[in-house]
């Protein structure tokens, strides 16, 4: 029997599509466009793209030491501002001295407005991101936000 899937995202249903259409459209990352998919036999939905188990952003580590970004959002009325340490496809991880409280409210899965600023080039960009996660640490705090809406250059 050959293996049919369902695509979901916003409310429409895409499918059956077959397993090599399914392959084509990994391939050419068009499925990236769904935020859900299941498998026709097995009757469960699963994410189109799963959260990464390593650390995404150890890579731009060394290129944001010599291009810094600074990050700035809202939270309670307040500007909560960090630095850049991370830059992935999949999101963006800062890096902020606020206290744990003044976080408080925060969760995951809650949108946000992302301002971030090239410090050289004195030129910004607003951008959607989504709450992931923090570390808490002695001196500060370690943020991560996936992306919904990518604006950055």
């Amino acid at each position: 029997m050959t293996q049919r899937y369902y695509l979901f995202h916003s409310g429409k249903l895409t499918g059956p599509i077959g397993h090599e259409a399914l392959e084509r459209m990994r391939q050419n990352r068009t499925i990236e466009k769904y935020s859900w998919i299941m498998n026709e036999q097995e009757q469960h939905w699963s994410p189109v793209t799963e959260k990464p188990q390593v650390n995404p952003f150890a890579e731009t580590k060394e290129a944001l030491s010599d291009h810094p970004l600074r990050a700035l959002f809202i939270h309670r009325n307040r500007p909560i501002a960090g630095t850049v340490t991370g830059i992935h496809t999949y999101g963006v991880e800062i890096w902020v001295t606020e206290s744990p409280n003044r976080l408080k409210g925060l969760r995951e899965g809650q949108s946000i407005t992302l301002n971030l600023e090239d410090e050289r080039g004195h030129s910004a960009s607003n951008t959607r991101v989504e709450w992931l996660s923090m570390e808490a640490h002695p001196n500060g705090n370690l943020i991560r936000f996936a992306w919904i809406e990518r604006n950055v250059a």
